[in-house]
């Protein structure tokens, strides 16, 4: 580790040393962790370290996004979608020898839930039996998480939720093993955890490095890295330094170095439209913004495939709906019109949409943003480009910091837009609809209803059919377009820097992710 502390120290100088390489061994940007315990993974860096860690019941395609076995081979939900019965591999041990059994599962999910530990995800469990009264410490445990038998899992709802085992592949639902091994653990479960996926921890250097060594307990294919090396760094600037100076093999890039990555790494890039839409939400209830021919108008009055090119060089996808690429529902827009009617730029129909709408002449469309949460520059010429396009005054509102800002949009009592992004927690439909339109959602801002979308929402989360209910969550989301309380932007396109030439099977996640499960060494790489 010296040699990682001493290239560290000199970051900040004109000369960053260029430290040679390590077969097999691969090095990937990250920031310093606050935890590797998976209840308290939710900072993506943490996430990305701790889901090579552990496996829970489910995982994610890397390519598609679609649920897939993990430690439960199959599952089976009751018809009315508040009931799932998983049944678990049975040569699944944590990396100390212990079997993954389902009391593990019981187990790591009182835990998650357990007021005392204080996990900021415990809200996921918030649907499962028991969940309230457990909290309030009436009962001792959460009484809709049962072990029917030693590989047999039963998890019992309060109401239905067809998508919930969509939801299991969270880290936060990670088994754990047994209450000695944990306590064992040194310096702390949290520092050093106790896992069952590919990878373990084979160190954790604050503010240096944590490094992962292939888990030989590992139930899957056993990895073919030698190890991986998350390097800490305070920022992405810094990253990008270390990976001119040959010191990284997987790193995003800052905005500001966008184009120039682009043009001297032709080679090394890996592109592609995560789970994130950029979008304006509108306060429906009050005017000017409650108008919705004026929505609309201000819809087609962005160029959105114009200012990709402006702002993000081409790297955000023009969004032609609220579903994103990489989630199931998504309707590719083939031609561009997608399933959205008003999100293609259309000058002639935005101004007769505004002569429609009445808008008094001296109106101002007002965006709030959130300062330095990155959509400043988006949110800026969004409202110069309404100006250009329809005449109307624009005012741009920063806010800092973002919680400000959510606060501010909240009690807003004037019509306007905010400018924000929602990134997909797992991938179903319902995680943008129920965050941006449900009553009590992380995003909704908007204070929209609608009995049509009501209707189709809560048919979506009782249809256990996924194809079936894929086509009544299109449903909702063209009633969505169809009112415009929000007004879809960008699908942000993530870029990474990938060397390439010492990795194959190397890709990014449909969560933006590397895939080291399945990385290989150069010198192993196979056609």
């Amino acid at each position: 580790m010296a040699s990682l502390a001493f290239f560290l120290l000199l970051a900040s100088c004109t000369s960053t040393p260029r430290l040679r390489p390590v077969s097999g061994s691969i090095r990937i940007e990250s920031g310093e962790p606050g935890s590797l315990d998976p209840v308290r993974a939710d900072d993506e860096d943490e996430v990305m370290i701790v889901r090579n860690i552990f496996k829970g019941l489910v995982e994610y395609d890397p390519a598609t996004a679609v649920v897939r076995p993990a430690s439960a081979l199959s599952w089976r939900a009751r018809p009315d979608a508040e009931q799932f019965t998983f049944s678990l591999r049975r040569n699944n041990r944590f990396s100390n020898g212990e079997p993954v059994t389902a009391e593990n599962f019981v187990r790591a999910f009182n835990r998650l839930a357990s007021k005392a530990v204080g996990s900021p995800l415990a809200s996921l469990l918030s649907g499962v039996a028991g969940f309230a009264e457990y909290r309030a410490a009436k009962i001792d445990s959460l009484t809709g998480v049962v072990a029917l038998d030693e590989y047999r899992l039963q998890i019992t709802l309060t109401a239905p939720d067809a998508d919930f085992v969509a939801k299991l592949g969270e880290p936060a639902f990670s088994p754990i093993p047994s209450d000695n091994a944990m306590a064992a653990q040194r310096p702390s479960f949290a520092e050093h955890p106790i896992g069952n996926g590919p990878f373990v921890v084979d160190r954790w250097d604050h503010n240096e490095s944590v490094t992962l060594k292939p888990n030989p307990r590992y139930y899957g294919v056993q990895p073919k890295l030698r190890d991986v090396t998350f390097v800490l760094l305070s920022d992405l600037d810094l990253a990008y330094d270390q990976w001119k100076a040959g010191n990284l093999d997987w790193t995003p890039v800052p905005s500001t170095k966008l184009r120039e990555a682009q043009l001297q790494n032709p080679s090394r890039i890996v592109k592609r439209a995560t789970g994130t839409l950029l979008y304006l939400v509108a306060i429906t209830t009050l005017s000017p913004t409650r108008n919705v021919a004026l929505r609309q108008a201000i819809s087609l009055a962005i160029d959105r495939r114009a200012l990709s090119t402006q702002l993000f060089g081409g790297l955000a996808q023009p969004a032609t709906g609220v579903f994103p690429p990489s989630m199931p529902g998504y309707r590719d827009p083939g031609s561009g019109a997608g399933p959205c009617g008003y999100c293609t730029f259309d000058e002639t129909r935005a101004r007769g949409l505004l002569t429609a709408a009445h808008v008094p002449p001296a109106t101002t469309i007002r965006i709030a943003y959130g300062s330095g949460s990155g959509t400043d520059a988006w949110a800026q010429r969004v409202a110069a480009t309404i100006t250009q396009t329809l005449g109307l005054k624009t005012q741009v509102i920063p806010k800092r910091p973002l919680s400000d800002f959510r606060t501010f949009l909240a009690g807003a009592k004037d019509g306007l837009f905010g400018a924000l992004s929602l990134s997909m927690a797992y991938p179903t439909p319902a995680s943008f609809l129920d965050s941006m339109f449900a009553s009590g959602g992380e995003a909704s801002f908007s204070r929209w209803s609608s009995p049509t979308f009501d209707s189709f929402a809560t048919q979506g989360r009782s249809e256990t059919n996924e194809a079936a209910r894929e086509t009544v969550y299109r449903h909702a989301e063209d009633a969505v377009l169809a009112a415009l309380p929000i007004i879809p932007l960008w699908f942000e396109g993530e870029l990474r820097l990938v060397n390439l030439s010492r990795f194959s099977k190397l890709t990014m996640d449909a969560f933006g992710y590397p895939t080291l499960e399945t990385a290989v060494p150069a010198k192993e790489a196979t056609s």
